[in-house]
């Protein structure tokens, strides 16, 4: 009976675990200022509305940071 439990038990964790990395993650969408959003992460595409220096043609933010640009 014990055995039965704890095999249950990790058959349910492993489901859980399996279905919970099958979950796609929220996609980019254009906000109202017109770049590209998602929690975590913004791209925008030839904007010149980042405060730091020389704007290029895509820059990429990761939590209010500028971490790549081309150009």
């Amino acid at each position: 009976m014990k055995s039965a439990l704890r095999l249950t038990s990790w058959i349910g964790l492993f489901t859980l675990c399996v279905s919970a990395a099958h979950q796609s993650p929220p996609s980019l969408i254009v906000n109202d200022g017109e770049y590209f959003a998602r929690p975590g992460v913004n791209v925008m595409v030839f904007q010149d509305i980042y405060p730091e220096g020389h704007q290029a043609g895509v820059s990429i933010i990761q939590n209010g940071e500028r971490v790549a640009t081309n150009g």
